[in-house]
């Protein structure tokens, strides 16, 4: 429930990313930056710079593309083709997906949307 439930709040815009905290104080979206990045690189703090980018995330994106590539056999994954939308079972025998995978597969991105939350939560109260 606790996975389902960071991931929904990231898709619906009910997060504390600087995208959205910025936005209720009036802060120009241009200088909404992420916390972690910010002395490097001035970059837009938002749910796919956390997903896909801030290093904040990496060992968790990591470990996500590891899991799906071993749960898809080993096909070459990227962070494009592990959208939760974008692997759906189909009826093309040399890539079809089960329900059991799709599952798996949900439960493994879902978990890493919520470590990788957790930990921009945790770099914004250590700043």
């Amino acid at each position: 429930f606790e996975d389902r439930k960071m991931s929904s709040r990231l898709r619906c815009s009910a997060h504390k990313l600087n995208i959205e905290v910025g936005r209720h104080s009036n802060i120009p979206r241009d200088e909404r930056s992420c916390d972690f990045c910010a002395p490097v690189r001035s970059i837009i703090e938002d749910e796919s710079h956390l997903l896909s980018d801030c290093p904040v995330g990496e060992s968790h994106r990591k470990r996500m593309l590891s899991l799906l590539q071993e749960l898809h056999c080993n096909k070459d994954l990227s962070l494009d083709s592990v959208g939760i939308g974008k692997i759906t079972p189909n009826s093309d025998e040399n890539h079809a997906i089960t329900e059991e995978q799709l599952s798996k597969h949900i439960q493994i991105v879902t978990r890493a949307i919520k470590c990788m939350y957790k930990m921009s939560l945790k770099c914004k109260k250590a700043g």
